[in-house]
């Protein structure tokens, strides 16, 4: 049974319970461009307790914004109370208050594609020409985007990665509201996490309104990558395309050590050219990352397998294979002139012969 069917047999139960619910946002909206439906929520005239008493599984995360979590049949659902967002705190977060009716709750919504409604009869509720907007592939803003921007400032990210991932257009409105810097009451994290989704998304209209309106220029890093995102076609793995391209990562940036390490590995591959040298210390994880971004930087694309085949016969495939007698030097420079030995026998700058070694070392007998 999929996801929506078993939402509306929730809403049935709480309508049989004499209280009104409704499918609400982005499912809705999906439903009406036929897309796959991944999260189902849900409003209702319900309080939280009043829906704890008719399911077994509630959980309370979101309690403080009216919100609880049904657990049925190995998924999750949203359901909230009717409510409305009397003040916003650090133009972030809302304080929640009970709604009277379903059309309190749809007027604080950002988008008019997001504030659909659907009936356990799968009827739907468009008090603000959504549907409209959804046929234009436009995103319109419920009220005033200056109003709506001051009071959630990640709501122009919300409008850049709906760009992106529907293909849709900003309303005008939305456009004109740009000329104010709303993004830099946001924290990093909020930044991070948004223009990943923007470039992992299926279009590059978001990072296309962030070049023409530099609208990251609070955060002139992120400014920065999505631009050569945009300017190199590729999305993927824009962190490890700054590394390439700038040879380091800020320090002061708040993302992962694994994304600093990927980035770095793949950057080796592409500042050693892809030489004998790369082939033996290079990360094999990362190669196809490093294949993609040097096609996307240089329109060069390398043969992966005959990279590998070629990798198979290097002189040497590990320190082991060194024909060197390692008492001939001292345990603490062993690390060292192992590195050099395995460099100098992989550019060919000297044989991999136990003389010619020593002599690379000017070790005398």
């Amino acid at each position: 049974m999929n996801k929506l069917q078993i939402g509306l047999d929730i809403i049935k139960v709480l309508n049989a319970n004499s209280y009104e619910a409704y499918i609400v946002g982005g499912a809705v909206r999906d439903y009406i461009l036929k897309k796959e439906i991944v999260d189902v929520d849900i409003a209702t005239s319900a309080t939280l307790q009043q829906v704890s008493n008719l399911f077994e599984d509630v959980s309370f995360e979101g309690k403080k914004y009216l919100s609880c979590r049904i657990h049925l049949k190995d998924m999750t659902f949203e359901v909230t109370t009717f409510r409305k967002d009397m003040e916003y705190i650090d133009h972030r977060h809302p304080v929640a208050v009970p709604a009277k009716n379903l059309k309190e709750d749809l007027l604080r919504r950002d988008f008019t594609m997001n504030a659909l409604a659907m009936d356990k009869d799968r009827n739907i509720m468009d008090m603000f020409h959504g549907i409209e907007d959804i046929q234009k592939k436009t995103i319109r803003m419920i009220g005033d985007p200056d109003i709506r921007f001051a009071e959630d400032a990640l709501r122009v990210l919300r409008a850049l990665y709906f760009a992106s991932k529907l293909n849709f257009g900003l309303d005008q409105m939305i456009i004109s509201s740009f000329k104010k810097d709303y993004i830099r009451y946001l924290k990093e994290e909020y930044i991070i996490d948004m223009v990943d989704k923007i470039m992992l998304s299926s279009y590059d209209m978001g990072l296309q309104y962030i070049r023409k309106y530099n609208l990251l220029i609070s955060f002139p890093f992120y400014q920065v990558l999505c631009e050569e995102a945009l300017q190199y076609k590729y999305r993927k793995d824009s962190y490890s395309l700054f590394y390439v391209l700038h040879h380091f990562l800020p320090l002061n940036l708040r993302i992962s050590s694994s994304i600093r390490a990927k980035a770095k590995a793949v950057a080796f591959w592409i500042h050693h050219k892809f030489n004998a040298v790369s082939l033996y210390y290079g990360s094999i994880e990362v190669l196809d990352t490093a294949l993609e971004i040097y096609e996307a930087i240089t329109g060069f694309k390398l043969n992966k397998e005959k990279l590998l085949k070629y990798k198979e016969q290097l002189p040497i495939l590990n320190s082991k294979d060194i024909k060197f007698d390692w008492n001939k030097i001292s345990v603490k420079q062993r690390n060292y002139f192992t590195k050099r030995i395995e460099q100098a026998i992989l550019l060919e700058e000297i044989k991999n012969e136990a003389r010619e070694i020593e002599k690379y070392l000017e070790i005398e007998e």
